[in-house]
């Protein structure tokens, strides 16, 4: 694996525009998922004050039904008589479309409206919620005293739609992505915006209830469908309710703001395209140059061979790889011409080395031993002078050395086993 990274296009590759392209997708998703966190807290924080205004707008409307119903029970208290009370505030029916009564301070039935319901005794909390029962759909009975506790207690009943839920729900972006509930403080759901559904048990959002009564709370949970839905609520101090709004917050964004999130996914095309030219890469350009690199090593041992079997690749290659085979087949030729060039040197040499000695040992030499031979002679005419004696077995000598030197530089010069091995034809057909 190293051996093959050391090329420089792989380095480049697997050390810059791998890494960048890895960089490059952790920056893309990791920007989506910045994204997507920030806009989940934006519509949290957006949910968390719309929802507190519409519970700050749903108590206030219970305060002032309230302090209708303190007006009338003041009047009674104050002497008036209740079914005149009652003929005179016709209007109240716009506001309790449930249905009015008076009571004494002792519970005590005085005068009620025809819609009111008969066998209702006087609630003894302040808002109550009345549960659905046959067509009649879940109602809130709000109560109030006279001013001075003089006695005498008013009673009015509404709906949820008569409360102004439906344009509350309004400035809650009300959607199918949506729901608005109203539970009490003890996790007993009052309103399901899905469904007029009253009585169930909300207690698993007792958590959520107990934030929302100190102030309000925001939170982020997952569904069973894998969906993560904003959980915001707020307090209706006037009630002692809490309105809890769910949304999926994913659903609730534009299409081109969802479209957004998931743009980074038009990397992995790229990603397949960077791949897709990585192989490319490898099978035509990289691989290709590596064959060519060994078979120029190869070249350079002696192999002129190596070059032939194509190395395939990309247009370009196959023209270096047919100029490399060129290249080589002109050195060969030149190696050829060279080995043919010194070969006929040599035999030049050669030849010449033999004539000189065979002109060495044919007239040198011979000439030498023709002048032992008469240093031979010569000695029978001087054989009375000791002096002259001396001198010719001194030239004698001379001669002798003379003649072993010459043998010893022909020998050098065309030593006999040449001919007696052959090497001598041998060196002639190179």
């Amino acid at each position: 694996m190293i051996k093959r990274l050391s090329s420089l296009p792989l380095q480049i590759l697997f050390f810059v525009i791998l890494p960048l392209l890895a960089l490059l997708v952790l920056v893309a998703f990791g920007g989506v998922a910045i994204h997507q966190s920030e806009m989940r807290d934006m519509i949290a924080e957006r949910n968390l004050q719309v929802v507190r205004g519409t519970a700050a707008s749903l108590s206030l409307r219970l305060e002032q039904r309230r302090a209708v119903l303190a007006v009338l029970a003041a009047e009674v208290a104050g002497g008036r008589d209740a079914s005149e009370v009652l003929d005179a505030s016709g209007w109240v029916g716009d506001l309790f479309d449930g249905g009015v009564a008076l009571y004494t301070a002792d519970g005590e039935l005085l005068e009620s409206t025809a819609n009111f319901p008969a066998a209702l005794d006087a609630p003894s909390e302040s808002v109550a919620v009345l549960p659905a029962s046959g067509a009649q759909p879940t109602r809130v009975a709000v109560a109030a005293e006279a001013g001075n506790g003089g006695g005498a207690v008013a009673v009015g009943i509404m709906t949820f739609e008569s409360l102004g839920i439906r344009e509350a729900l309004e400035s809650l972006h009300a959607s199918e992505h949506t729901t608005v509930l109203i539970a009490s403080e003890a996790g007993e759901l009052l309103y399901n915006s899905t469904g007029n559904l009253t009585g169930e048990d909300a207690s698993g959002e007792l958590p959520r209830i107990g934030a929302a009564l100190a102030g309000g709370s925001a939170d982020v949970i997952t569904t069973a469908d894998g969906q993560e839905v904003v959980v915001t609520a707020a307090p209706i101090p006037a009630a002692g309710w809490v309105l809890i709004h769910q949304e999926q917050w994913q659903a609730a964004l534009s299409p081109l703001t969802r479209f957004s999130l998931v743009a980074p996914l038009v990397l992995i095309p790229g990603l397949l395209i960077a791949a897709g030219a990585l192989w490319f890469g490898l099978q035509q350009i990289v691989r290709p140059l590596q064959r060519l690199e060994r078979g120029a090593t190869s070249l350079a041992w002696g192999d002129y061979s190596s070059l032939e079997q194509p190395v395939g690749g990309i247009k370009e290659i196959q023209h270096l790889q047919a100029t490399l085979a060129h290249l080589a087949e002109r050195i060969r030729s030149a190696q050829v011409a060279a080995h043919n060039y010194i070969g006929v040197i040599t035999q030049a040499q050669e030849d010449e080395r033999a004539r000189l000695a065979r002109e060495l040992h044919d007239q040198t030499a011979q000439s030498l031993v023709a002048i032992s031979h008469r240093e031979q002679m010569l000695k029978r005419y001087l054989s009375d002078d000791p002096q002259a004696e001396a001198l010719l077995s001194e030239l004698r000598e001379m001669t002798m050395q003379a003649i072993d030197d010459l043998r010893r530089i022909i020998r050098a010069m065309r030593p006999t086993y040449l001919e007696e091995l052959g090497l001598s034809r041998r060196c002639r057909c190179w």
